[in-house]
């Protein structure tokens, strides 16, 4: 039994006898050890997380045993535990019921007769049996439930029944998400779509989508629209109505005429209205008038007309009682009327003592001057008779005063 004091070959010299009897002797010979250096590999059913190793129960594990030196493996066994199953010299195949360990012995020779002296035991290795986690779920060395079974996130993640449980889920691809056992991806249907990080969405009002697994949804064209969401196409506007930009959630009433397909308006201008029946623009009716833009035309108030550019007020000196007029009616001056302001809807008439300011019928009424008079409602003012010695004591008389005799 020697030690070897070197890392990889060491050299002895012994004394060795040879020949029998008689014809015994000594020499010294140069004996050759080289350190021997094993090692496991495992089969791909076997998984280390951290420091430990994880098999599914029900697998079947490879064990294989190798060098790192020139001295071949020969005969030896490995056994499963303390030696429940013998195979042979180099591997065992093992199958994982519950945690177990499994140790070889193994002969070593560098001549082709074995020498059962060289028998090397290697250190005892193990792994730790799990359950087979269903499709949606994985393996989570850190979760507190007996199985460590974890569902996927919520978030668009999934893992397929044959996919490896060890290495968690995987996130759906745009357009696509998790089924509700997060066990695969599936598209969105029209008028949904996924960026991938998230479930399907909805498409929002003003766009669509019109085919499974859309990553996007499409604005609507000018001249569409949509009100709802999930919707996999844009409807045109209605007669009348226009979108003059994508996306729009509704049309616009155009209230004058239609252009390019629904995408543009030219409205109708003021003093027209909107004819939704005929689809066209009218001129409103006498004495109405309208901003433009409009389905309907408003009537002038009283005190106004109707002009050019829309409802005027009546100038002084006229009058207009109703509405819905084309023009405005002068004040009588053979009445006495006058009126000093616009806008207005009646015209004054002078006060008994009064007439019109040189008939003026835009002036103020003004006082009948001494020996004239009025009793209302006057063009001018009446002189007295002097002929009948008629006078007035002053102005504003609506009378006149005949003189006593004598």
């Amino acid at each position: 039994n020697l030690t070897a004091a070197g890392p990889d070959t060491t050299s002895w010299r012994c004394s060795v006898e040879v020949g029998d009897g008689d014809d015994v002797a000594t020499d010294t010979q140069l004996v050759y050890a080289q350190k021997i250096s094993l090692g496991y590999s495992k089969s791909d059913e076997l998984t280390q997380v951290g420091d430990e190793l994880y098999v599914i129960a029900g697998e079947s594990v490879q064990v294989t045993v190798y060098g790192d030196d020139k001295y071949p493996l020969a005969n030896g066994t490995c056994a499963e535990g303390e030696g429940k199953e013998t195979v042979n010299s180099k591997s065992a195949n093992i199958v994982a019921e519950t945690d177990t360990e499994w140790k070889c012995s193994l002969i070593f020779s560098a001549e082709e007769v074995q020498d059962p002296s060289l028998t090397v035991e290697l250190p005892t290795d193990s792994f730790t049996v799990v359950v087979s986690c269903t499709a949606g779920t994985y393996f989570d060395a850190g979760a507190t439930t007996a199985d460590k079974c974890v569902p996927c996130a919520t978030t668009n993640m999934y893992r397929a029944a044959d996919a490896d449980q060890f290495a968690g889920c995987q996130q759906c691809g745009a357009g696509m998400q998790a089924t509700d056992d997060k066990d695969a991806c599936g598209p969105c249907p029209v008028g949904w779509y996924s960026t991938g990080s998230t479930s399907c969405t909805e498409c929002a009002a003003g766009t669509y989508s019109n085919k499974d697994g859309s990553s996007t949804c499409t604005p609507c064209a000018v001249g569409t629209f949509t009100n709802g969401t999930s919707q996999s196409e844009c409807q045109e506007c209605d007669k009348g109505y226009y979108a003059p930009t994508t996306g729009m959630t509704q049309c616009l009433m155009c209230y004058g005429e239609v252009q390019n397909q629904g995408s543009g308006c030219s409205p109708c201008s003021a003093g027209e209205k909107f004819n939704e029946n005929r689809n066209v623009c009218e001129d409103c009716p006498e004495g109405q008038w309208s901003h433009g833009s409009s389905l309907t035309c408003f009537a002038c108030a009283p005190g106004q007309m109707k002009g050019a550019n829309g409802c005027e007020d009546c100038p002084e000196g006229t009058k207009q009682p109703e509405s819905g007029k084309e023009t405005c009616i002068e004040c009588s001056s053979t009445l006495g009327e006058y009126q000093t302001q616009a806008g207005q809807s009646y015209c004054r008439v002078a006060e008994p003592g009064y007439s019109l300011d040189e008939k003026n019928v835009t002036k103020n009424q003004a006082i009948c001057a001494k020996n004239t008079y009025s009793t209302g409602g006057a063009e001018s003012c009446l002189p007295c008779n002097a002929e009948n010695n008629e006078y007035t004591e002053g102005q504003g008389a609506t009378y006149c005063t005949t003189c006593r005799t004598g």
